[in-house]
């Protein structure tokens, strides 16, 4: 059986819609995705021109917090990842 490199929980990511009025609601980008890439697999993200493919690639590659969801690579959850283990 193979392994699970990447697992994705859930992953909700909202923007604010404006800085400056904080009572309006929130752009939700990405809603609940959750996916698994098990070891040796090729995965390719699609999809129309803003449907939220850079900010999941960006939210798995630590560039950009989660508002909710779990991201864990290599078994090991990416929200606890600081300095060397981060590097590693």
């Amino acid at each position: 059986m193979r392994t699970n490199v990447l697992e994705v929980e859930n992953l909700i990511r909202n923007y604010r819609k404006s800085v400056i009025k904080e009572s309006e609601e929130d752009v939700k980008v990405l809603k609940g995705i959750s996916f698994q890439v098990t070891e040796g697999e090729f995965v390719g993200i699609m999809g129309k021109s803003g449907c939220g493919k850079t900010t999941l690639l960006k939210t798995i590659g630590m560039i950009d917090k989660p508002t909710d969801g779990t991201i864990k690579f290599m078994g090991e959850d990416t929200s606890e990842l600081y300095g060397d283990k981060l590097a590693d």
